[in-house]
Order: C-alpha cells, then structure tokens, then sequence
C-alpha cells in the first residue's frame, strides 16, 4: 500500500561554487532559514516553456519548436533566528564570528541551493534550485508581531527525484539558535555624524525593502541560466511613530539627512539583538493621523537610505560552522 507524503520542508546551504549543489547525500546537513508560521505554506517556484509555432506556405498546419524555460524568481517567508538572510543580500564574506555584516562592494556574493522536499511517504518528492542568490529583502517589523523577513532568490538551474534522493536527515537551526527577534522596534534617529536627535517617543512599525538589480542569460539548451548581479538600489522604508516633537518632519520640508537605526532584541534575552544602519536618509513623505480628542498623533514616515549594514550580538559558535 502506498502512503501519501505528509510533512513539507524546505532548507538552504551555501555553495563552494555557484550552480554546483552541496545537497547531494541523502545525510547531508542542511539549515532552517528561521521560524516558520504554522499555517505558512512551502511553495516552489513555478517555471514556463515558452513555445513558439511556424507555418511553411504550403501548410496550414503549425510546427512547433522546442520549448524555451523561464526560471521564475522565488519568495521564502519567515521569522529570523539569526542575521544570515542580511548576510545573504549583502554578500559580506567574513566566515569566522562576526559582529557586523556591511555591504560586499567587490567580488560575488556566495550562492546557495534551496531544497523543497515533501516527504513521509512511500514516494518523497522533491525539487532544489541551484545557484541562488538574494536580490531582494523585506524586513517589517511589528510591534506584538515577531521581526520578519521575506526573500526574493534568482537561481541558475533546477534539480528534482531524477537529479536527487530525499534527505534523511532533518533541516536545523544554524548554531541551534532558534528563538526569534521581538516585534517591539527601536529606532533612533541620528545626524550624520550620528549625534542623536532625541525626538521620538516610540517606533510600533517599520518596514524596510532592500533590492539588488541583476540579469540572467540562457544557456545553449534554454534550460538554465547565467546570473549576472548588478547594482544595489536605494534603501526604501516606512516608519510608523509617535514624536515628541516636529523634528522630523522639519527633516522632510528641509531635506535634511539622516542616519537611521532600528533595532530588534531576541526573545527572553535582550543581550541578544540584531540592528540594521541605513546611511544618509531623507524623509520623501510624512503623513500625521489622531482622533480628535482621543489619543495622540502619529506619523508614517517614508524615507530612502544609503549603504545598509547590520551590527549583532550573536549567541551561536561562530559563523563559519554553517559556510562551506
């Protein structure tokens, strides 16, 4: 008797060379991206073959010609148990325990392969993306909510059961970290000699986007392709806050620029934390909302920043148990 698959995975390890997966033996250790919601689906990217008809003169009937594929990008949501998804996008390539990850401005950023695995059957499927990279981040974080991310990934070519065998050996945390950021943001505003600007009462949201231009190029057969990584895009947020004073939104009427900060303390230990820098902002848009009588205003701030870079203080061994 045949019994369905019941238990969907997915998983991600960085690779020595971009396209050559390192998930090979049916043992091999792979990692959790983070924490994962308990309704949140596990969903591979779709692909298309494009197909294109020609009619000689003296038929009607078409002749079809062999099916190009197009490789879609693919989304991972989830809540993050340590900085790897900032590692990722910014491609910094210190292996060892680090305590900042800042932009790679020179070289490749590390690709990795990601595995979808739907398995506790008699017949594990699976399918992995090779040489993948992050070309986009969304960050929101929400008081009352766990800090979360979101993942764009480009990749180079497919691999599924005729490539590959099912793991045996379950996904793990990195270093077994596995509490999450709180969703209680702290954001100071700072000059850009970093002096404090001491206006803000509290932060309940902010969200950030990060975005990486690329390229991909087919090979000869139409079924992979090239990833070629171009440049960074401007840092893009949104602050929702309560000011104790009208300095920021001097800022937006006078095109003042700032250093922002926004910070998110682990669960049960506020030791622990992950900060995010975004250099050289300017408020594009400041909007104030209140009931009247009732409350206080708010504000919802947008802004674009500059060179991003995260500091940390990590609980786990060291960076380099999880590179290969």
């Amino acid at each position: 008797m045949t019994t369905k698959n019941n238990a969907s995975l997915q998983s991600w390890l960085y690779e020595t060379t971009a396209g050559t997966p390192l998930i090979t033996a049916v043992n091999t250790q792979t990692y959790h991206y983070g924490g994962y919601e308990e309704k949140n689906k596990v969903s591979p990217p779709g692909f298309s073959n494009e197909i294109e008809s020609i009619i000689m003169h003296n038929v009607r009937n078409p002749t079809l010609t062999a099916p190009k594929r197009n490789l879609e990008p693919f989304k991972v949501p989830y809540y993050p148990t340590q900085p790897i998804g900032l590692r990722k996008f910014l491609g910094t390539a210190t292996d060892a325990t680090p305590d900042t990850i800042t932009l790679l401005q020179t070289g490749a950023k590390k690709a990795f392969t990601h595995r979808w695995q739907h398995t506790g059957g008699t017949n594990p499927q699976l399918v992995q993306a090779c040489g993948c990279f992050t070309v986009g981040l969304a960050i929101s974080g929400q008081m009352g909510v766990p800090l979360k991310f979101e993942e764009e990934n480009v990749f180079m070519n497919y691999e599924d059961q005729d490539n590959r065998s099912a793991l045996t050996t379950a996904p793990i945390h990195p270093d077994s970290i596995g509490t999450l950021y709180e969703g209680s943001p702290e954001t100071k505003i700072y000059t850009t000699a970093d002096a404090l600007v001491a206006t803000l009462s509290e932060a309940y949201w902010v969200e950030l986007t990060l975005k990486q231009e690329y390229t991909v190029v087919k090979d000869s057969t139409g079924n992979s392709q090239i990833v070629h990584l171009g440049k960074m895009l401007p840092v893009e947020g949104i602050i929702h806050a309560v000011f104790e004073q009208n300095q920021q939104w001097d800022d937006w009427m006078d095109k003042t620029k700032r250093n922002l900060y926004f910070k998110w303390y682990k669960q049960g230990d506020t030791s622990k934390y992950v900060q995010i820098k975004i250099a050289n902002a300017y408020f594009t848009a400041a909007q104030k909302s209140g009931i009247v009588y009732a409350n206080y205003y708010d504000e919802i701030l947008a802004f674009k920043g500059e060179l991003p870079s995260v500091a940390f203080n990590y609980e786990g061994a060291a960076f380099s148990t999880f590179f290969p």
